[in-house]
């Protein structure tokens, strides 16, 4: 079974984001992609950051000296490494409606953390100068729709 090390280093808490929880969204979100393979025994990591630590982590690896909602680094699938997830839970409530309810603050975070997901297993969108890869337009209609079906298993937190 997949390994997940979950560290919260923001001021955001809450019971329902745990290592077992982020282990079942990643089966979840791998049981939609097409082709991965990985070992039962494999590791991946989950961070709640501060604003201060995702843009201190922007600047370092994508020179953008910006807050953030989520990093992704990919590890070495081969080693059974998938990589390690930052989510800034306080830059991710920023977006949402003023007042916007519990629920809806863990749907936006199980959101980001699919996406990150989907980038930890190879999947890119839109850049601002356009697709990243040739078949890009194809690629992000996937992570929209492998998106769109992980949140329906978890619509009750929508």
């Amino acid at each position: 079974m997949p390994g997940c090390v979950f560290q919260n280093s923001s001021s955001y808490t809450s019971p329902l984001f745990t290592e077992d929880f982020f282990v079942q969204l990643f089966k979840s979100v791998a049981s939609h992609v097409p082709d991965l393979k990985f070992s039962p025994d494999v590791q991946f990591s989950v961070s709640f950051v501060s604003p201060e630590k995702i843009q201190s982590l922007n600047m370092k690896y994508r020179q953008k000296d910006m807050a953030t909602d989520v990093l992704s680094f990919a590890g070495i699938p081969d080693e059974n490494d998938f990589g390690d997830l930052f989510l800034c839970p306080e830059y991710i409530f920023s977006t949402l409606a003023d007042g916007a309810s519990e629920q809806d603050q863990q749907g936006a975070i199980i959101e980001r953390a699919v996406h990150g997901t989907l980038h930890l297993f190879g999947y890119d969108h839109l850049h601002e100068d356009g697709w990243e890869e040739e078949d890009g337009e194809k690629r992000g209609k996937e992570m929209s729709d492998i998106t769109e079906h992980v949140l329906q298993q978890y619509s009750s937190l929508r």
